[in-house]
């Protein structure tokens, strides 16, 4: 039992950090000048984006997580995920709040939205909780 439950929230961090991935790939400035390491980098991204579009598509009507993930489950990759920044989560009825380091009014505060939505189900809502305010994420 402990070993299945370690798979799925494994499994689980690699779909989050893959997601994650994407999205910071998708806020990188493109140069004009293409090279052959920046092609093979553009292949890699975009197959990631066809992997968070697969995660993310049928959104609607959604009843379930991805891996059927507890809500212990979810909580403990967010915060293996976005340790760099410090996050805790919890729940607070059905919206998952997570404090963070840094600031609300960043560029890229809002950033781990799209792959935290990738794991709620319908009804659910994230909320990034920073010193300066909070971002929900089904309002960005």
């Amino acid at each position: 039992m402990r070993s299945s439950r370690a798979f799925r929230a494994g499994s689980f961090t690699l779909a989050l950090a893959l997601s994650l991935l994407a999205t910071a790939c998708a806020a990188d400035d493109k140069t004009d000048g293409a090279s052959p390491s920046s092609s093979s980098a553009d292949q890699s991204e975009d197959d990631a984006r066809d992997l968070l579009g697969d995660a993310l598509e049928d959104q609607e009507g959604k009843d379930e997580r991805v891996l059927s993930t507890s809500d212990d489950d979810v909580i403990i990759v967010v915060e293996q995920t976005l340790s760099s920044q410090n996050a805790k989560a919890r729940w607070g009825g059905s919206d998952l709040y997570v404090d963070l380091d840094g600031s609300a009014e960043d560029v890229t505060a809002s950033s781990p939205c799209l792959a935290l939505e990738a794991f709620l189900k319908d009804g659910e809502d994230a909320i990034l909780s920073y010193g300066d305010g909070e971002i929900r994420c089904s309002e960005r």
